[in-house]
């Protein structure tokens, strides 16, 4: 196998993943393209990693004219610079993430023709001292002033070439290395002493870098860097983040096409190098026919980037529908992680009953009103699930946890829900999950005819709303009746379940494409519980195929109408719908 590295230098970087692909045994070289004579067809995968060429070669061929020409023979690495010679421009970052993610947080950006130009936006109040002016097209803080008042503009020589931003008063910003669709670590970048200019945090300018220590920081920067790297398609990429002093929100600052990674030195705990260099490897690794057996070994092998919770939920899943040891073994580490202190729950149980609702919708926007009447729901049901696994997988007594819930207040939960069918099903999985974990262990059976009629009768005022919805309720009715796959097969009931499944199968009729790839691939989990032979299985097996990630072994929601592709398709956001995925067709698992 042989990897080509496009770069105009040979950076530490290059050196790094030329000396770890070494390590895995593959040949890996850097090209300089200087003439239109050096092409790339002898490489098994190319990764360009510059965002410039040599000035003649820019003359005579030009960038995405020689990486057409790579692509008809080899696979590339960041092939989006190929078709968009603006994605190293930060004023377009910013108005692109703003047109496609508009839930990220961005910064207003803006380009401007003369002085006069820019005076007038400060007059207009769009923008107010102090402001940053930075190079549109530039890197490593290079350039970067800080405009205070009227008379420092003078300082900006060529000023069509800016970006003009409001200042965002910060202490510090984030740089995430993505890698494979997989954010492989995160640093907290700050200026110091040394630093060329006290508002510039880049180690380039003399900043400091550090590991962010907060896990839930770092699951948050890491979950919007996930996003934002796959809203701009980039395999390999470095994200910038800024948190507002005061606030403490989020703010995209921009990306990175290149990344420097060993400038931060033992601020990193991922060998970022190395991750490089196996991406390499499994995109040129990738057979025409892909398996699911892929996923599987791509989830097991970078499990350690997901954070507990995703990892418990892997592992948990697999361990319940396979009984395979190894994924015990996994669980069994995780075990202080994902429940380190039973009392804290405990004392959570019993302080339910005075919680007053908080605003929030639910999950979904269809969710908010029911949420509200019945938030209690969401509250007893974080014990239940821990309750639940405890038992079925860690074999541990959970007396003392559903021992701490109130009988009076529970019950009460239980007869206003039913009562409330609407709720029922606008809340679907979380009020059947409740139903469900009830009968478990406080002995109260769930009528699934009870369920299925609520699905037959009620909608949302969303047509996609309803469907979806009513998806989840029949679904995770079979899934509760399993005790979320401690049992592999049902027998109880089984006729109701299965007219579930084809009051689904109705749906998928008409709305195909209309309905999530994760809800396509739990349905088949769900038919195997009940062991029904759907005809959509072939099917949904057709499109779990079809949607492997350009950037990596795992499937993303590619051919859903509806669906939010940027949020559900990094690596964590995707960690359901591939578990299910492999549940659902991988040979080990059946």
């Amino acid at each position: 196998m042989k990897i080509s590295i496009v770069t105009t230098s040979m950076s530490p970087e290059v050196i790094d993943i030329m000396t770890k692909a070494d390590a895995l045994g593959v040949d890996c070289e850097q090209v300089k393209l200087e003439t239109p004579n050096k092409f790339l067809t002898d490489a098994d995968i190319v990764y360009w990693r510059s965002s410039r060429v040599t000035k003649d070669f820019k003359k005579s061929v030009g960038r995405s004219t020689a990486m057409l020409q790579a692509a008809a023979q080899t696979k590339i690495i960041n092939d989006v610079l190929m078709n968009n010679t603006l994605i190293t421009s930060k004023s377009y970052q910013q108005s692109y993430i703003k047109y496609k993610a508009p839930h990220i947080r961005g910064i207003d950006s803006y380009l401007v023709a003369d002085e006069s130009t820019l005076i007038h936006l400060i007059e207009q109040g769009i923008l107010t001292y102090p402001i940053i002016a930075k190079p549109d097209f530039g890197s490593q803080g290079n350039g970067i002033e800080l405009i205070s008042a009227e008379e420092e503009l003078k300082n900006l020589k060529n000023i069509s070439t800016y970006v003009f931003q409001n200042l965002i008063p910060n202490t510090c910003d984030y740089r995430v290395f993505v890698v494979g669709g997989i954010a492989v670590d995160v640093v907290r970048r700050q200026s110091t002493e040394q630093s060329t200019k006290m508002y510039l945090n880049n180690l380039s300018q003399g900043g400091k870098s550090e590991r962010v220590s907060d896990p839930q920081l770092y699951a948050k920067l890491a979950k919007k860097a996930e996003a934002i790297a796959n809203v701009f398609d980039l395999t390999v990429c470095g994200v910038d983040l800024i948190q507002h002093a005061e606030t403490k929100d989020l703010y995209f600052l921009e990306i990175n096409t290149a990344p420097q990674w060993i400038i931060f030195g033992d601020a990193l705990t991922a060998d970022v190098g190395e991750m490089v260099a196996k991406t390499c490897v499994y995109l040129a690794s990738r057979k025409k026919t892909f398996s699911v057996s892929d996923i599987r070994d791509y989830y097991e092998q970078n499990a350690g980037y997901l954070q507990p919770d995703k990892r418990f939920h892997f592992y948990s899943r697999l361990f319940l529908w396979t009984r395979d040891e190894s994924y015990m073994k996994e669980l069994d580490l995780l075990r202080y992680k994902w429940l380190p202190d039973i009392q804290s729950y405990c004392t959570l149980a019993k302080k339910i009953p005075l919680l007053q609702a908080k605003p929030r919708s639910g999950g979904r926007i269809y969710r908010q009103s029911s949420y509200q009447k019945h938030y209690k729901v969401y509250k007893y049901n974080r014990i239940f699930f821990k309750a639940l696994f405890l038992k079925t997988i860690y074999g541990e007594s959970v007396e003392a946890l559903i021992g701490a819930i109130d009988a009076e207040d529970i019950q009460r939960t239980r007869e206003e829900l039913c009562n409330d069918k609407e709720a029922i099903f606008a809340l679907s999985t979380h009020a059947v999950n409740f139903l469900y974990h009830y009968e478990h262990f406080f002995n109260k059976t769930v009528n699934p005819q009870y369920i299925l009629d609520i699905g037959k009768t009620y909608t949302l005022s969303e047509p996609t709303h309803s469907l979806e919805a009513r998806t989840y309720l029949y679904t995770h009715a079979i899934i509760g009746a399993s005790h979320f796959y401690e049992k592999r097969t049902i027998t109880e009931n089984r006729s109701v379940y299965i007219e579930m499944l084809k009051e689904i199968e109705t749906d998928m009729q008409y709305h195909f494409s209309e309905i999530s790839l994760d809800i396509k691939c739990e349905f088949v989990v769900c038919a195997a519980l009940v062991d029904y032979e759907s005809t959509y299985t072939d099917m949904i097996a057709s499109e779990v195929a079809l949607s492997v990630s350009k950037h990596a072994n795992y499937i993303v929601d590619t051919y859903n109408s509806k669906s939010s592709k940027i949020f559900k398709n990094g690596f964590h956001a995707s960690e359901h719908r591939n578990v299910l995925a492999i549940m659902a067709f991988d040979k080990k698992a059946e």
